[in-house]
């Protein structure tokens, strides 16, 4: 009996010590899993910037090589951003709708509508855009907090784009180092681009900061691709990394119905992607680009937008919108709406549809006030410099009075000019209302009566810049109008 207490005992003590054995050994392999993770990346708030990583010498420079520049600390939040152009009429509330941390607008032009909670980042777009006027304007808004990084000039290896030359963009880039704070590269138009590699050759001789690159991706349905992109710039420049545009493109496409990549199967690549920049702690941010239809690029990019056409979240714009989304961001601001006049024969004669049709012509666009100041609203008209044109076909009432109303100004006070004219759009097609185009650089209101002649019905309405010696400057169109008397 004694024999079989003392073994029931032995049994229970040996239970007793491997119990706490597991226990501790429980308890410190949770301890090395909390410790190895407490040095990962922190998703949410992003508060380094890796500066320097060229050095790799355990902080030991090399006497022959130039000194370090001065390491800027940047100001981060999130890494999801979006760039939005203010030529989009509801642009303000369309950033607001993906809830990002941050945007831009490829210019300097700080808005007040941009969502609350959203950094705005300024970009030098082009040379023209890097004057001490404006240098010392971006710094009024560094030291009023709402500017904490810049972008460098877009796409200069193409002639369409900023268009300069790597000699051009370093003379210019002290100036931008003079802001202060953290300073993206120049982007090229691709990875490989040989501009990129040049003017960085050309920064390092010359001891000028780069804080990070900022890089385009487009590519196929294939997220991999876009890895293989931001891994390979890291590994040569061993630097952080903007990724200021980037979409699932179908090259091939050269209509909208070409395209062969539905946003159901382009969705699944947006997934990975973003999931993929997330795990890379040297992809500092990134901004989807989402195409518009007035692009001569929409049929490739259409696989990828955000928005439709009704301003309604695709579902990839969902995805985005919902994907580590600002708990911050505002809803932004709508639009003031300018109301046509009530009568008025021309449609769209105040352009704050901001898109051109249903006018017609050549050379000509309808631009946002972040390019030039409209005469009222967010839009106005454009005829480029030299030749150019804008019209629209319109019905009359035969034998009827009408008033033409128009506001124009030049971009620079002209020494030539041009007719504003109205024909008939049928039979002989004839004129039968001129009026000289005043010379000014100043918004000025036009105002011309006229009588419909007994056979017209259909009359064409014609802005129309002939090719003269000198050349005509800039013309800008706003708020025309045709009532009838």
């Amino acid at each position: 009996m004694i024999f079989n207490e003392l073994t029931i005992l032995k049994k229970n003590l040996l239970s007793s010590i491997y119990s706490r054995y597991v226990n501790y050994s429980l308890s410190f392999l949770l301890f090395l899993f909390v410790f190895s993770c407490s040095g990962g990346e922190n998703s949410s708030v992003e508060n380094t910037f890796e500066t320097n990583v060229q050095n790799q010498n355990n902080g030991q420079t090399n006497p022959t090589t130039p000194t370090p520049v001065e390491e800027i600390e940047i100001q981060t939040l999130d890494k999801k951003g979006i760039g939005m152009s203010y030529r989009q009429r509801t642009w303000s509330t369309r950033i607001g709708g993906l809830k990002p941390f941050w945007s831009y607008s490829w210019n300097k032009d700080y808005r007040e509508a941009i969502p609350e909670g959203v950094e705005y980042v300024p970009m030098f777009w082009g040379a023209a855009s890097v004057t001490d006027a404006e240098i010392n304007r971006i710094k009024g808004l560094v030291n009023s907090g709402i500017v904490k990084n810049v972008l460098g000039f877009n796409e200069p290896d193409l002639p369409s784009q900023a268009n300069m030359t790597v000699a051009q963009a370093i003379e210019l880039w002290p100036k931008l180092e003079e802001i202060g704070v953290p300073l993206g590269s120049p982007v090229p138009s691709t990875v490989s681009s040989v501009w990129l590699k040049e003017f960085m050759s050309e920064a390092e001789s010359k001891n000028l900061r780069v804080d990070f690159i900022c890089i385009h991706i487009y590519r196929g349905n294939d997220s991999s691709l876009f890895f293989k992109a931001v891994d390979d710039l890291y590994e040569k420049y061993r630097k952080p990394i903007w990724v200021t545009e980037m979409s699932i493109v179908d090259n091939d496409a050269k209509s909208i119905s070409e395209n062969k990549i539905t946003h159901t199967m382009a969705l699944p690549t947006m997934k990975s992607i973003l999931s993929g920049f997330y795990q890379r702690n040297f992809v500092k941010r990134f901004a989807w680009f989402s195409g518009t239809k007035n692009s001569p690029n929409y049929p490739r990019l259409v696989s990828s937008i955000l928005y439709d056409e009704n301003d309604n979240l695709t579902i990839l714009g969902n995805y985005y919108s919902q994907f580590r989304f600002n708990p911050k961001s505002g809803p932004g601001i709508l639009p003031e709406v300018i109301e046509e006049i009530e009568g008025n024969v021309i449609k769209n004669g105040t352009f704050e549809t901001g898109d051109v049709s249903p006018w017609g012509g050549f050379k000509n666009a309808v631009i946002s006030s972040a390019t030039q100041k409209p005469n009222t609203g967010g839009y106005l008209a454009r005829i480029e410099p030299h030749d150019g044109s804008i019209y629209q076909i319109i019905n009359l009432e035969p034998g009827e009075k009408y008033e033409l109303k128009f506001f124009h100004r030049w971009k620079d006070t002209p020494v030539n000019t041009f007719k504003a004219a109205i024909r008939n759009e049928q039979g002989n097609e004839s004129k039968f209302l001129e009026y000289e185009i005043p010379k000014t650089d100043q918004w000025s209101e036009n105002k011309i009566e006229f009588a419909v002649p007994s056979e017209v019905t259909s009359a064409r309405l014609v802005f129309y810049k002939p090719q003269l010696n000198p050349l005509l400057p800039t013309f800008f169109l706003d708020d025309v109008s045709i009532i009838k008397l």
